[in-house]
Parts: structure tokens; C-alpha cells; sequence
């Protein structure tokens, strides 16, 4: 799951992107940005969708490619600015361990992106939507002047 992750936060630019502004349910306060991304979550969906002259050619469900024991892993989101991955319930790999990436992360652009950073790698990916629920993250990977490949993930909070 960490490569799949990964391959959303590299190389991103999506054409529109809106935040939700959930109330926080539980205090009727309205909740900040960090404040909505600041917990734990798991990936539920996975698609990309090849574009042609900025049309859809071609959809596909990238989440049934991936085993069960990838769909259960984990991304803890802290408001301090770092990340963790973890492994979910099962792990492909019984001696794998428990933590199996991590990093910082921030947003910019009026908080429309998202930078996670490893130490080695800074990626950015465009926030489609952000509530104290749901995370739809999106990125634009380009094949040439007239055709891209978009991936797109829904994360649940746990």
C-alpha cells in the first residue's frame, strides 16, 4: 500500500479541487483543515482514469489489484506535520514490520495540495475533498502533450 500511497503523492496537478466544511458533529464547532486530516486513515477505493485532450478515455478500478493484506494498511495523519504508515491487521509478510513508512507532511496553496516528504522523496498531490470522514486525494501523472493517466484515492477515517 505504501507504493500505492506513494504513487498519489508524486507529480500533481488536478483541474478543480473543493474542500468540504463538515462541523465537527460532536462539539458543533467547525473543524480546520489540519484539524480534518489529523487522524487515522485507511484507503477504500483506488482508480485511474487515462484523459485525452482533457476528455475520459479509459477508467479502471486500481483497487482490486491490490491484496488484502496491502487494503488494510493504515495512514496516521498528526497535526505536529509528520505521517506514519502502518501495517493494517494483516500483513502480507509476517515479519514485515508494524511501521513501514513515515515522513512530514503540509499543506499549500490554500491547502488545495498535500506535500509528503519520506527524507527522500517530496511528492504533492491535489486535495479533491477533505472532511472529518472522507479524503479524496488525486494526481495527474503526464504521458505526453495530449494524454494523462489520473490516479485517484478515497481514504476512510478509522
Amino acid at each position: 500500500m505504501k507504493k500505492a500511497f506513494i504513487v498519489l503523492l508524486m507529480g500533481v496537478t488536478i483541474i478543480s479541487c473543493s474542500k468540504d466544511d463538515d462541523d465537527d458533529s460532536s462539539s458543533g464547532s467547525s473543524l480546520t483543515n489540519t484539524q480534518k486530516i489529523s487522524r487515522t486513515w485507511k484507503a477504500t477505493s483506488m482508480t485511474g482514469e487515462v484523459m485525452y485532450n482533457n476528455q475520459s478515455y479509459y477508467s479502471e478500478d486500481l483497487f482490486v489489484y491490490f491484496d488484502d493484506c496491502d487494503k488494510d494498511d493504515l495512514i496516521i495523519v498528526a497535526s505536529d506535520g509528520t505521517y506514519q504508515e502502518t501495517e493494517g491487521a494483516t500483513k502480507c509478510d509476517p515479519n514485515d514490520p508494524d511501521v513501514i513508512g513515515s515522513g512530514t507532511w503540509a499543506f499549500i496553496n490554500n491547502d488545495s495540495k498535500i506535500v509528503l516528504s519520506d527524507g527522500l522523496f517530496s511528492d504533492t498531490m491535489d486535495l479533491v475533498s477533505l472532511s472529518a470522514t472522507t479524503m479524496v486525494v488525486s494526481q495527474e501523472d503526464y504521458w505526453d502533450g495530449d494524454s494523462t493517466y489520473v490516479f485517484t484515492a478515497t481514504y476512510s477515517a478509522q
